[in-house]
């Protein structure tokens, strides 16, 4: 964003630009009041840039529709993650043997934690979400083996520790174009934990449904069922799944980013 910004103040002031290269996650195609704006502020940044990398080919495809201009200067890197997560264990509070090796479900923007409870609500699988404070939960008579747990009660590093407890790791999303959970979903592929998402933008640049992880159609809580179960009931099926999750979670740190980056830069 700060570049887009900077890319917009050339329209107002006299601003050496250098030759710049960027990651995104700006949503071209989303519908929302932002939206009018968001299309000069990428051409802007077109006109002026070496280039633009943008978090998944769907968008990539959107902007060298409507800039054909410029569309050899618009590139696909899969999300970088940078991020170092120590193992810990799960703090007293927190640790309930009864939701050990179950769903783990987590995140802060756009997330669909109501479906997840849908999906399980009426089996004895044990379920843990993790969610901002405002997070309005929808579903009516929860059981006892779901458990919702507010960002204010789970510290930084046990959101990850919950997450190495659990059997599979969900992210469910509420918009089909957002690439969110990418930071769960690359910690639990790196860890051998296997992961089910919605199939949304950069999400399926990233996971090949029953190849290294599982995707169901938006909303679909009877998907999501039926892709843990196929985890559970399978586990050459799931052998199969995280080993190749982990070459995916690989290519997404900087052995895999990094050098995509320098050959659009160099080239």
């Amino acid at each position: 964003m700060i570049a887009f910004i900077l890319f917009e103040m050339k329209r107002f002031m006299p601003v050496k630009m250098p030759p710049v290269v960027f990651f995104t996650f700006i949503y071209h195609d989303s519908a929302t009041a932002f939206r009018k704006y968001k299309k000069p502020m990428v051409r802007r940044a077109l006109k002026y840039s070496k280039g633009i990398i943008w978090d998944s080919e769907e968008t990539l495809s959107a902007v060298r529709r409507d800039f054909p201009k410029y569309s050899l200067k618009n590139h696909y890197v899969p999300t970088p993650i940078f991020e170092v997560v120590d193992e810990v264990p799960v703090t007293k509070l927190l640790d309930d043997p009864n939701f050990r090796d179950g769903v783990y479900a987590a995140g802060a923007t756009e997330r669909d934690f109501n479906i997840v409870i849908k999906a399980f609500k009426n089996t004895t699988v044990p379920v843990t979400i993790v969610c901002k404070n405002d997070y309005e939960v929808t579903e009516k008579d929860i059981p006892s083996t779901i458990r919702v747990l507010r960002f204010s009660e789970v510290p930084h590093d046990q959101y990850y520790a919950l997450a190495n407890q659990a059997f599979c790791i969900i992210n469910s999303v509420v918009n089909e174009k957002s690439s969110g959970g990418m930071l769960l979903l690359h910690y639990a592929m790196s860890r051998s934990k296997p992961v089910i998402s919605t199939n949304c933008a950069g999400i399926r640049d990233l996971i090949v449904n029953g190849k290294n992880g599982l995707l169901f159609n938006l909303g679909n809580e009877e998907e999501i069922l039926h892709a843990y179960e196929k985890l559970r009931i399978d586990p050459v099926f799931t052998k199969s799944v995280i080993e190749n999750a982990k070459i995916t979670a690989s290519n997404m740190g900087p052995e895999g980013f990094i050098p995509q980056v320098l050959s659009i830069i160099e080239n």
